[in-house]
């Protein structure tokens, strides 16, 4: 083997397990950020208000139950669907007795074509207990900077509907009093949003 094809291949071994280690380290926060509670998340959360098919809608007018936050957009072709139908299945596994005791909100990143009429009602089809919410972008973006959250609107002509969405999938869970608690990964399942909201309800 030339020096020239060892060298290359060292390369690639050591490329290989910085990635490693990145996502090690990536998964490590991921799972400090859900298990150590509001002491992890330092400044992140608090009050905000935006726009609903009602008018003004204010995280504080939830005060006493518990809030999923979860941030999208109708024209979301897969994940947004999904995690909704993830949130309704953990609802639904909720105490009847304790429905009334959670809020979700579905926050859309779309500014530019969603209104709070339509996010509404997309967030209703899934479950009377998701309410719908946007805003112009400033709004936006000050929700999304103070959950520590991102979105990013891009020009894509590949996309179905003509431009891309990137946005984060995570579930944020509020308790009572309105602290950020948790923040979820898209890939939990209903059983383990059920089971984290009981512990906030």
């Amino acid at each position: 083997m030339s020096d020239a094809k060892a060298n290359k291949l060292a390369l690639t071994a050591i490329g290989g397990l910085l990635c490693a280690l990145i996502l090690l380290f990536a998964l490590t926060v991921n799972i400090d950020l859900e298990e150590k509670g509001p002491s992890s998340f330092g400044q992140l959360g608090g009050d905000f208000t935006m726009q609903s098919s009602q008018g003004d809608v204010s995280l504080s007018d939830f005060s006493g139950k518990a809030v999923l936050l979860y941030f999208g957009f109708l024209h979301c072709p897969d994940v947004c669907p999904t995690s909704m139908v993830t949130i309704a299945d953990a609802l639904r596994k909720l105490p009847a007795s304790k429905l009334d005791d959670v809020q979700v909100l579905l926050v859309s990143v779309d500014h530019e074509r969603d209104t709070p009429v339509n996010v509404d009602e997309y967030a209703k089809y899934f479950h009377p207990n998701i309410t719908g919410l946007t805003d112009e972008k400033a709004v936006v973006d000050k929700v999304v900077k103070q959950y520590g959250a991102y979105y990013k609107i891009s020009d894509d002509t590949s996309a179905e509907n003509g431009f891309g969405v990137e946005h984060t999938t995570r579930y944020y869970m509020i308790d009572k009093s309105g602290q950020l608690v948790a923040a979820l990964r898209a890939s939990s399942t209903a059983n383990e949003l059920a089971t984290k909201l009981k512990t906030i309800i």
